[in-house]
């Protein structure tokens, strides 16, 4: 199930490929810690992670500043305290955690792709995309949740295309555990736990097996078991079911509010604005509709706002849509010293341009090939679909953009397998 060293070593040329892909992510980690060194997580989100994280190795449960955590999810200050309960508590672990969990993501790249074609040059792309993504380095030196997330989503991908091949109980039941686990990450994903079940139903009902009747409902109780606690908490705490008691009211609200023109407003224990004028902005009607209100109920009511200025807009929202896309697929988050830099920011800009072209291509050649026969495409084409949907109406910041990458990664040489040109090894 898991990988071996003989994978990847059966032909000389794909293992020097390897190699220098190895050696290049190596070079321009050791260069960006040299010349920019390690982020500092003293503000923001990253100094959220972090001080949340100690809190938990210290005891103190699930709390920032001693006040229990509503606005953020839990699932990477989890992380961030395993390493800092082995290690101690500095960031210079994490980065290091983090830039081998790289290493890994290279190798498992590689190795789904070795399953649709002998083509070297289209099965090391992947990798090389990933590691050309400068925004990799970045968030490998910081407390934030980017990059265990792509590791998470990786080895999803991975142990499904296993699960799809051979119905191997154990890859999809730790399978189902990761998922949770990216769900308490990022949650956005709790969106796709029925159409990913739904899609091994399918898959199973097509070939006839009948290990669907345990694999699926075992595969439930694992992803209830991952998420239910964190629920169970948030209501408690809080009020309501909820996995975090942010993301879906604030950002939504946030992005789509924008096209009003709407004035700051600071909103007491709910800090959404004054970060960015061009981000969102509160009316004061909308802020006394949820002044006073419990954290979840506040989540709520910016959600409905959001929708209702979809409704009331209309198509004339669409440029914010494309300005929301455009920020994600090209935005630079968070970039220091050089990365700041024209010549940089120029070419992540044409970075993007040249990802987006090849999806599509590579689309087009999927579809136009019948890939949507293929259960495993056909999801990752879905997966990749929603998180660039999603984010066409939630752009509020660069860095949720690089999640979608690493899917649109793993679809790009699918994708070109299907070109004859390149059928040949």
């Amino acid at each position: 199930m898991f990988l071996r060293i003989n994978d990847f070593i059966s032909g000389n040329k794909l293992s020097v490929l390897i190699i220098l892909v190895v050696a290049l992510y190596t070079i321009l980690n050791v260069l960006y810690f040299l010349t920019l060194g390690i982020h500092n997580p003293v503000d923001g989100d990253a100094h959220f992670y972090f001080y949340s994280a100690v809190s938990m190795v210290n005891g103190q449960g699930f709390t920032y500043q001693g006040n229990p955590v509503a606005t953020f999810p839990i699932g990477y200050p989890l992380f961030l305290s395993a390493i800092f309960y082995l290690f101690g508590n500095s960031a210079a672990y994490v980065s290091i955690i983090q830039i081998i969990e790289g290493y890994i993501i290279i190798l498992l790249l590689t190795k789904i792709i070795m399953t649709y074609t002998k083509n070297i040059w289209v099965i090391i792309l992947p990798s090389l995309f990933y590691v050309l993504n400068y925004k990799m380095m970045s968030f490998n030196s910081m407390t934030m949740s980017e990059s265990f997330a792509v590791f998470l989503q990786v080895l999803i991908i991975y142990l499904l295309l296993k699960y799809l091949g051979n119905f191997n109980s154990l890859a999809f039941y730790l399978l189902s555990a990761l998922f949770g686990l990216l769900i308490i990450t990022k949650p956005t994903y709790l969106y796709l736990v029925f159409p990913f079940e739904a899609f091994i139903l399918f898959h199973s009902l097509k070939l006839k097996k009948r290990k669907y009747l345990i694999d699926i409902p075992v595969s439930i109780i694992l992803l209830f078991l991952v998420i239910y606690p964190v629920m169970k908490r948030g209501h408690d705490l809080f009020g309501g079911y909820k996995i975090v008691y942010q993301g879906g009211g604030v950002l939504f609200c946030a992005t789509n509010l924008e096209t009003d023109g709407m004035k700051a407003v600071r909103i007491d224990d709910f800090v959404v604005t004054e970060r960015d004028e061009d981000h969102s902005f509160l009316t004061e009607e909308v802020f006394q509709r949820i002044k006073g209100k419990r954290i979840n109920e506040k989540d709520d009511i910016l959600k409905e706002e959001a929708f209702n200025n979809i409704k009331r807009n209309g198509f004339s929202a669409v440029p914010l849509y494309l300005k929301n896309f455009s920020r994600i697929m090209f935005g630079y988050p968070y970039e220091r010293g050089f990365l700041k830099r024209q010549p940089v920011l120029i070419y992540y800009y044409f970075y993007g341009v040249f990802c987006l072209i090849s999806f599509l291509v590579s689309l087009f050649y999927l579809f136009k090939t019948k890939g949507y026969k293929d259960t495993f495409i056909l999801m990752l084409v879905l997966f990749a679909l929603f998180n660039l949907m999603f984010h066409f109406l939630v752009g509020f910041d660069p860095r949720y953009g690089f999640t979608s990458y690493i899917i649109i990664y793993t679809i790009i040489p699918i994708g070109f397998s299907r070109i004859k040109l390149l059928q040949v090894a």
